[in-house]
């Protein structure tokens, strides 16, 4: 299947997901407590109190949270997690997930709450606490083994929350990596620990986190602009 999806590659088109602006826009989010924008993006900070309350994390505006928003699956890359997970929790962070897929998942990052201070848990569905990580996170996990396009990266970046992802299919096409040296790029690819690593550092360090913030809240996925994708095809079909 791979060799003839190769040989036929000249046909294939990739057209990335567009984002619903209406719904996940900072500014607006009604289901968020602090609403903000590119131009204020300091009251973010009060949204990420408001989080560590409600998941039980000590307040502190300074340290690290990373979030992540997803189905507990294989494909989602949980078990790359699981099996970072000693390295990770040694990182200065806090983490809050939330998500529900596959029972020994379910379990063990439950375990891990229960074990941990700086990680917390949410098993299930949570539209409201699903705004409110990606408005109060300093950075988005997406670990996944392959990904055709994904939307939880380009709702973290308008929500000025760099991802760290792994370099496959739509999340490579949506997600600049970050250089030190120029302050080029919009979030962080991974290597796991090592790249998530980095990205704690570069939050507590390197004064490109910014720049990181706010080339990603000005970046934009609209369905306009995949409709218009969509349009040229269909023309070159006709």
């Amino acid at each position: 299947m791979k060799r003839h999806i190769k040989a036929h590659s000249h046909k294939l088109v990739g057209i990335l997901n567009g984002v619903d602006y209406d719904e996940w826009n900072p500014k607006t989010d009604k289901l968020i407590p602090f609403n903000y924008d590119i131009e204020n993006i300091e009251v973010k900070k009060l949204n990420k109190l408001v989080l560590q309350e409600r998941m039980g994390l000590k307040k502190n505006e300074k340290k690290a949270l990373i979030g992540l928003v997803s189905r507990f699956a294989k494909q989602k890359g949980i078990e790359l997690i699981a099996q970072a997970m000693e390295g990770l929790l040694g990182l200065s962070a806090d983490f809050v997930f939330l998500g529900s897929g596959e029972k020994w998942a379910e379990g063990f990052f439950s375990d891990i709450a229960a074990k941990y201070p700086n990680f917390r848990v949410w098993v299930g569905y949570n539209n409201v606490l699903a705004h409110l990580i990606e408005a109060g996170s300093d950075l988005f996990l997406m670990p996944s083994l392959f990904e055709p396009c994904g939307l939880n990266q380009m709702y973290s970046l308008r929500y000025g929350t760099p991802p760290v992802v792994r370099a496959v299919g739509g999340l490579n096409d949506s997600v600049e990596n970050y250089n030190p040296f120029t302050k080029e790029g919009d979030g962080f690819k991974f290597a796991l620990y090592n790249t998530l690593k980095w990205a704690v550092e570069t939050y507590y360090y390197d004064s490109g986190y910014k720049i990181i913030q706010k080339k990603g809240m000005q970046k934009r996925f609209s369905w306009e602009k995949s409709a218009k994708e969509y349009e040229k095809i269909y023309k070159e079909l006709i």
